[in-house]
Formats: structure tokens, sequence, C-alpha cells
């Protein structure tokens, strides 16, 4: 949106100081509308990663899922990460 929002500045001031083929005011409104635009745009993609980032902690899931545990050191039932004989 900021590539247009630079194309469409650079056409209106072609426009007003080259061809001289605009009307008054034409150029600043469509400067400022184009650099507005794209704020909101750049804005409106800051909030929607906040959004999804909050969304993604909001869910509780971890990160990853262990399917098994291989001779886990200390664990109940073993000495030393050793199986216990019995």
């Amino acid at each position: 949106m900021s590539g247009m929002a630079l194309g469409a500045t650079l056409w209106a001031l072609v426009g007003k100081y080259w061809l001289h083929r605009t009307v008054t005011g034409w150029t600043a409104i469509v400067v400022m509308m184009s650099v507005f635009a794209s704020a909101q745009f750049l804005m409106l993609g800051i909030l929607g990663e906040y959004v999804g980032r909050i969304y993604e902690q909001v869910k509780g899931r971890p990160l990853y899922v262990v399917r098994d545990v291989v001779n886990p050191a200390g664990a109940p039932g073993t000495l030393d990460g050793a199986p216990r004989r019995g």
C-alpha cells in the first residue's frame, strides 16, 4: 500500500508541476489521502500481529509436544536414569 501511495504521490506531482493539468487543490488531497491511507494500513497490520500473538498465548497450548520420554534423569522409579530391576 505504501508503494501505491508513493506512486499516486509521484503521479500527482508530475501532473501538477510538469503537465500543468490539475485542478487547484487536487494534488494536496491526493498526497494527503494516500499518505494517511498507507499509515492506516500499516497500523492495521501492526494491530493484527498484536492480536494474533495474544490469541496464540490465550489458547494456552505448548509450542511443541513431546511424544516419548526416554531415560529421564531422576524420574520416579529410576535410579539416575537407569530402569529399576524388579
